[in-house]
């Protein structure tokens, strides 16, 4: 998980700087959506078939990832609009 969450990281890194200059309601859809695949990841790995749904939010809450390390893109492009200085 630490691998892929690497990747993510630099991906969500990319498109926060395509993103700063004031899109405000496509980073609010796309956190869910990369959560949601990566719920889906450790299902499978548990040999659960679906998407990250119900009681992975329970099992895989958002802490968890952030305790792994993922980046939050609401996070990054609204930090840095909020603060020009960034």
């Amino acid at each position: 998980m630490r691998t892929i969450i690497k990747r993510v990281n630099s991906i969500t890194r990319g498109w926060a700087n395509s993103f700063r200059g004031g899109v405000q309601n496509v980073p609010k859809s796309l956190d869910p959506w990369v959560r949601m695949r990566l719920r889906s990841i450790l299902r499978k790995r548990d040999k659960r078939k679906g998407r990250g749904h119900g009681r992975d939010h329970n099992r895989y809450p958002n802490a968890w990832f952030a305790e792994r390390g993922l980046i939050f893109l609401i996070t990054i492009t609204h930090d840095s609009a909020a603060s020009p200085t960034k």
